[in-house]
């Protein structure tokens, strides 16, 4: 079960989420909360998946309440403001819904956050089984990449573009070396410190060049020219 927390200061949205939550069978309301205080003395009694939070509440803000959670859960935040929506996307929530809004819209945000929390807990739930995906933050949603359709990684500052099989790409807020940590390393290797290389596409390698399987080239750089030659068995 999906243990979910709805917090708004309006009781007519506030019953909405609890009637659209209840129509999923698979989540549990733990409590119903109408501002910030009341919401973070649940969470520091209960066990919570799923929170559900309004930004605009008296006293104290949705925001201003996440910044304050030392543990968050994954949540999905609600307003009467896209502006303030988009802000908040960038407090690591996985969707925003702007009031008024459908079950139909309603439902795929939960399934944005189901696919988050499978994600979040693949390894407390099962250590067998490791996911063959990653999911990142872009373009305001969350974006599930499998590993195979990655062709390489390239690191731009504070950003990252991931570079796809079929020539798209997405960029996402993230560091290269933190991205490194949740690539199966049998599978991705670093070859330079902007780039991280899908190694079931390399067709060549010569000199301090990477030659890719569509004719594309990335450099080797020097720090990193051992660890390839040793991994690639060269």
């Amino acid at each position: 079960m999906i243990r979910t927390l709805l917090v708004d200061d309006e009781y007519p949205s506030l019953k909405i989420l609890e009637n659209f939550t209840l129509k999923l069978s698979e989540c549990e309301v733990v409590a119903k909360c109408s501002n910030a205080a009341e919401a973070i003395a649940v969470l520091e009694k209960e066990k919570v998946d799923l929170l559900f939070l309004d930004i605009q509440m008296p006293g104290m803000t949705g925001i201003e309440m996440l910044k304050k959670l030392p543990v968050k859960p994954v949540t999905i935040i609600t307003t009467a403001n896209h502006d303030m929506a988009l802000d908040a996307f960038n407090l690591d929530v996985v969707d925003y819904l702007v009031k008024p809004f459908s079950f139909e819209r309603f439902n795929h945000a939960m399934e944005r956050a189901k696919a988050y929390l499978k994600y979040k807990h693949q390894d407390s739930t099962s250590m067998t089984e490791k996911p063959d995906y990653i999911m990142v933050k872009s373009d305001y949603k969350i974006v599930k990449i499998f590993f195979k359709e990655i062709k390489y990684i390239e690191g731009l500052g504070e950003y990252v573009k991931i570079i796809l099989d079929k020539g798209n790409f997405v960029v996402t807020l993230e560091a290269l070396k933190n991205l490194e940590k949740m690539l199966p390393q049998e599978q991705f290797i670093r070859i330079h410190k902007s780039y991280i290389l899908n190694t079931a596409l390399i067709r060549a390698v010569s000199g301090n060049m990477v030659s890719l399987n569509d004719g594309s080239a990335l450099p080797i750089g020097k720090v990193y020219k051992d660890e390839v030659r040793q991994k690639l068995k060269l």
